[in-house]
C-alpha cells in the first residue's frame, strides 16, 4: 500500500540511518500496536507537507486532517494511537508542559547525535545541507511488516 493511499497513520523515518532503523525496532516489540513506517527516502514529502529538510532531523507521524508531528510530537503521538490506557496517558504526559518542554530538547539531542549512538553510522548524522536522497527500491525497506492494530482504521 502507498503512504498516499495509507487512510491510518504512519511514521516517516530517515531509511538510511541505522540508530533510527534500530530504535523503531525497539519500539516495535514493546508497543502492542504499530502503525505503517516509511522511508522519508521513499515518499513524494512535499505531498505530505515536509520538506527534507524536516524528515532529516526528525521523524514524523502522519494522520489525516491533521498537521504532521515531528521529533518529540510523533513520539507522543505514537503512544497516544495506541490502544492500552498506559501508553495513551504517557503519550499525552508528553504532550503538555512542562514534560514537553523537556521532551523536544531530548528529542533534538539524541537526533542530532545519533550517528553516535548504538547502530549510528556517518549516514545517520544530521547536516546543515540538503540530505541525500536514494531513488526508489535502493532505498531501505521500513523496519516491521506493517501495522499489527487489527481491526482498526
Amino acid at each position: 500500500m502507498t503512504p498516499a493511499g495509507t487512510p491510518a497513520p504512519f511514521l516517516v523515518y530517515d531509511g538510511d540511518c541505522g540508530f533510527c532503523a534500530n530504535a523503531l525496532r525497539a519500539l516495535r516489540r514493546v508497543l502492542p500496536d504499530w502503525p505503517e513506517t516509511f522511508a522519508w527516502q521513499t515518499l513524494d514529502l512535499a505531498h505530505h507537507g515536509l520538506s527534507p529538510e524536516q524528515v532529516a532531523r526528525a521523524a514524523w507521524w502522519i494522520e489525516r486532517g491533521r498537521a504532521p508531528a515531528g521529533g518529540a510530537r510523533a513520539f507522543a503521538a505514537l503512544l497516544v494511537w495506541q490502544r492500552s490506557r498506559g501508553w495513551r496517558v504517557l503519550g499525552r504526559l508528553l504532550s503538555v508542559p512542562p514534560v514537553s518542554w523537556a521532551a523536544e530538547p531530548v528529542y533534538a539531542v539524541v537526533a542530532r547525535t545519533r550517528h553516535r549512538l548504538p547502530g549510528g553510522t556517518p549516514l545517520c548524522s544530521v547536516r546543515g545541507d540538503t540530505p541525500r536522497r536514494r531513488a526508489g527500491p535502493a532505498a531501505r525497506p521500513a523496519p516491521g511488516d506493517g501495522s499489527r492494530r487489527e481491526g482498526r482504521s
